[in-house]
């Protein structure tokens, strides 16, 4: 894949990240989400009290604005803790009752860890209705790879300098998503 743009920074994640995490979680499984929160905002409301953001590596960009998140748990933790309190606050005691079982199901895996293990619970990234990134000529055999999730070849770019990098051209791939969840 292509080299991450200069004014992004990737770092661990941080007590300030909290909200943008949880927006961006909120946005990249909305439809996961759905059933216990009218909207984006406030499931992203809900899930600001559950993720655990030292649990979390974050793209930043130069705004400071969260634009993506990856949550690993391990055996110190999970990466979102169902709390019962902001749970029932946030949905009352019947939707909360439920929506804590499912959580604590789904948010709780693996059950046990083995030692120097890490589970990544989470991917999640703003939404753009375009994504794109390339494959360099020599490393094709990922290509099926993006394929199978959606992308597909939309050009070549030849590679400036490419003699002495080793490789000639970069395979451009794109997808972009459903319209229904392309949102921002």
């Amino acid at each position: 894949m292509s080299a991450q743009p200069a004014d992004i920074l990737i770092r661990p994640g941080q007590e300030g990240d909290r909200a943008g995490i949880a927006q961006a979680v909120a946005e990249a499984f909305y439809e996961y989400f759905r059933a216990i929160g009218k909207s984006r905002q406030e499931i992203a409301g809900l899930l600001a009290y559950l993720v655990q953001p030292e649990r979390f590596t974050v793209a930043v960009g130069p705004d400071g604005q969260v634009l993506g998140a990856v949550g690993c748990g391990d055996e110190r933790g999970y990466s979102v803790e169902p709390l019962r309190e902001p749970v029932m606050r946030s949905l009352g005691p019947v939707r909360g009752f439920f929506a804590l079982q499912v959580m604590r199901d789904e948010f709780r895996r693996p059950r046990a860890f083995e030692p120097g293990e890490g589970h990544v619970d989470w991917v999640a990234r703003r939404q753009y209705p375009l994504y794109t990134l390339d494959v360099v000529a020599g490393n094709e055999h990922v290509m099926p790879i993006y394929e199978s999730v959606g992308f597909h070849e939309v050009r070549r770019e030849k590679e400036k300098g490419g003699w002495y990098k080793g490789f000639r051209f970069r395979h451009i791939m794109a997808y972009r998503p459903p319209e229904d969840t392309a949102h921002g």
